[in-house]
Parts: C-alpha cells; structure tokens; sequence
C-alpha cells in the first residue's frame, strides 16, 4: 500500500472523502504547501496560488517547533539544515581571498593614491580583493589629479 505522507495524503483519508482545494474549490485536494500549508488539487493549482500570493513554496526551515511536535523527522531537518550552513561556510572560507591581502601588499597605484589621501588628511580605505564593488572601483591617483569614482550602497 502507499504511504499516505508521500503523495501527500498524510491524514490517510481517501480522495473521495477529503475536502476540496483551496484554490480552485472543484476537486479534492491531494498537495500541501510547505510554505503557507495551503491545500491544492495539482499544478495548475499550485502555479495560480504562488502567483496569488507571492508564496515561495518553501517552508520556514528556522520556524519555532513545539517540544510535543518536535519528531524524528524535524530532527532530521534540523540536522540537514546545520550541515548545509555549515557547507556554504566551509565553501566561503575557500573561495574568498583573505581579508588582509590588500592592506598588507597594496598594488603600487592604489599605495600612492593612499598616500596622497592621507598627505591630504583624509583616510581612504580599500574593500578586499573579490568583493564586487573592489572590483567596479575605478577610482586612481596620478601626479597631477586624483579621480575617484563614488558608488551608491
């Protein structure tokens, strides 16, 4: 027999006897969103309802859960959740250049136009290499001018 939690069905309870869609109210709803827990008889249904309401369809993976609802299976989440945090900082630890490359070996043009910043008592500070407004920055210093170009944050 089928497991009623796979398809969806997780009160057991046949088609026939199940309570309409929510979105469309003609047929029996057979999918459950995870994000809102709206009920909903198939795709048709489900596009028309993310678009409604802007659902994403995902559920709320860090949502308080009641210590007499906490199961095996939110235990599973938890801990799948916790790994998957810990992956994407293990993988911007890796792909990140260190913090303190650039203040520790500026390249030649950025040293002088530091310097003359700071002949001219103003602090210029540079964002780290592989940021991307670092890398949108275009500002210089030559002998005769300084052009700096500001962005919007």
């Amino acid at each position: 027999m089928e497991d009623p939690q796979e398809n969806g069905m997780e009160d057991g309870r046949t088609a026939a006897n199940r309570p309409n869609c929510e979105e469309c109210g003609k047929n029996p709803w057979k999918y459950k969103c995870p994000g809102c827990g709206l009920r909903s008889c198939g795709l048709p249904c489900v596009k028309a309802h993310k678009e409604r309401t802007q659902c994403t369809g995902k559920r709320n993976r860090a949502e308080f859960v009641p210590i007499s609802q906490f199961d095996d299976n939110w235990l599973v989440s938890d801990y799948n959740f916790l790994e998957e945090a810990l992956r994407m900082t293990e993988a911007a630890k890796r792909s990140r250049a260190p913090l303190g490359d650039i203040r520790r070996f500026p390249s030649r043009p950025r040293k002088a136009f530091q310097n003359q910043a700071r002949n001219r008592n103003t602090k210029l500070l540079f964002l780290p290499k592989g940021m991307s407004k670092n890398e949108t920055n275009r500002s210089y210093y030559n002998k005769w001018s300084a052009k700096m170009h500001l962005l919007d944050s």
